[in-house]
């Protein structure tokens, strides 16, 4: 049977969490963003029907359904990092009551379950990674020749000129990024989420000030070097 469900943390935050389906399979699933949300894998509902896989899914503090603190308050700045976010998850799977389970995470989530992987893989059977690096450092210079190949001279120089004066916004870089990233990273797929909604809005807009502070540990993502720490 689905079910909706609000768990109340340690913290005194609600998190709003769904489970679809019905099986011996347990999948956690983790958004992206920071401030995404749950129906990123609204999909899965009927994409895994009837084959025994229980899905779990939950807003993350801030996103969506979930608790809405103001992040340029000082007091509530304590949780602007990854190590609260991945604590977060792990009290997720507690109140959810899910052992020996399978975790995906999408964009900021993926990187959010590979340090989940690190600190708490006694609980997992296995990760799955969606849209998602270990590396940073690697992914630029991997990407780097990916557009070298795919773009001519003049548009590569064209891209460097834009990234070295910050102007991301410039349309035709736009265009270019947005090509590379239909054949190497993802295909770009509706699927009528309400992201016109306030609530949508909402949650963008606590979003801005905490992301300054989230995307400094963000680029210096090296999830790679410490996976050896993940052992049975």
């Amino acid at each position: 049977m689905d079910q909706t469900r609000i768990v109340t943390l340690d913290n005194g935050y609600h998190l709003f969490t769904r489970k679809v389906n019905e099986g011996p399979v347990k999948l956690l699933c983790v958004h992206g963003g920071p401030g995404d949300n749950h129906e990123d894998f609204d999909n899965f509902k009927a994409g895994l029907a009837g084959k025994g896989v229980e899905v779990y899914s939950y807003d993350q503090l801030c996103s969506y359904w979930s608790d809405q603190p103001d992040f340029s308050k000082e007091e509530n700045r304590k949780y602007l990092n990854i190590d609260y976010f991945v604590d977060e998850l792990e009290e997720v799977r507690q109140k959810l009551g899910l052992e020996d389970f399978y975790l995906l995470g999408h964009s900021w989530g993926g990187l959010l379950e590979q340090e989940y992987a690190v600190k708490y893989c006694q609980h997992l059977k296995a990760v799955i990674i969606e849209s998602m690096i270990d590396n940073l450092d690697e992914y630029t210079v991997n990407i780097n020749r990916e557009r070298e190949e795919m773009f001519s001279s003049a548009q590569v120089e064209y891209m460097r000129e834009c990234e070295a004066e910050e102007n991301f916004d410039d349309a035709m870089y736009q265009e270019l990024v947005a090509k590379l990233y239909s054949v190497y990273l993802f295909s770009l797929v509706h699927f009528g989420r309400n992201e016109g909604g306030f609530l949508y809005e909402k949650t963008a807009s606590n979003w801005p000030f905490g992301l300054c502070l989230l995307l400094t540990e963000i680029s210096s993502c090296n999830v790679k070097s410490r996976m050896s720490l993940c052992k049975e």
